[in-house]
């Protein structure tokens, strides 16, 4: 697992003598900078500096967290501040964030840049997104780039009327034409009984409805006690969006034990 292989990864450059080779093991590069991206790369960090800091404290001035993002901000389709704040957290935590940087080539002791620069590493965690199943890509559909079936406001597929695509497969613009719905859980759950009222109201000759979700807010953690929060139209971080996520995944367990929420 990740936790072994970092400890594993500063065991050998304790023992390394060759310099280039140990700057490659103790640089750890996280691809992706949506909130699983950014979640790991802080935790990463956490382990590094508050576990393995006892253990190895020659090694902490040569070990780097690298967080490298395509785009030119972080968590994409969020508020400009939410990425604004993420990344003056990152890097206050002494994790590098490599905006405009997309890899092309993932090789042997590195990375590669589309301008062909090359990051040295022995670590490399791929969350940048994933290809679409084989059964999607083979469907006759039009598709937005990352092959994603683009679908209409009630989630046809406009050139074929009655087939319906949802959750991470189907590419939907939000109300203001600019920016799709994320391939998100949150997204994805509000989809499923939208289409299936829509599948019924075809099969008794009604109207359909467009798909309308208002984004209600995330947490991404940030690192021991921080946190960045987007709740409705409020973004915050800090002490206090570490307690809402808390709160929130303690909300969650006991809504799986069946037990009462208050909500």
């Amino acid at each position: 697992n990740i936790h072994n292989h970092i400890l594993d990864n500063h065991e050998a450059a304790l023992r390394e003598g060759n310099e280039q080779r140990r700057r490659e093991l103790l640089t750890f590069v996280v691809v992706g900078g949506g909130p699983s991206g950014i979640e790991l790369a802080a935790a990463i960090q956490d382990f590094v500096r508050k576990a393995l800091v006892r253990k190895y404290p020659s090694l902490m001035s040569q070990t780097r967290v690298l967080l490298v993002e395509a785009q030119d901000a972080l968590l994409s389709g969020m508020k400009a501040k939410m990425s604004e704040l993420a990344i003056s957290r990152l890097r206050s935590r002494g994790i590098e964030v490599l905006l405009e940087t997309r890899i092309t080539k993932v090789l042997s002791g590195g990375v590669q840049t589309v301008d062909g620069q090359t990051i040295a590493t022995n670590t490399v965690i791929w969350v940048a997104g994933v290809k679409p199943v084989a059964v999607v890509e083979s469907l006759p559909f039009e598709k937005a780039k990352g092959g994603r079936i683009m679908v209409n406001q009630y989630l046809e597929v406009p050139e074929s009327p009655g087939v319906y695509v949802l959750g991470d497969c189907a590419y939907l613009l939000q109300e203001n034409g600019s920016v799709p719905y994320p391939p998100t859980q949150q997204v994805a759950m509000r989809q499923g009984p939208a289409c299936a009222r829509n599948i019924v109201r075809t099969m008794r000759g009604e109207d359909q409805r467009p798909f309308r979700y208002k984004f209600k807010g995330q947490v991404i953690y940030m690192g021991r006690n921080l946190a960045v929060a987007q709740l409705w139209n409020r973004v915050f971080d800090g002490f206090a969006a570490s307690l809402l996520r808390r709160f929130f995944y303690l909300w969650v367990f006991i809504s799986y034990l069946g037990l009462p929420t208050g909500f």
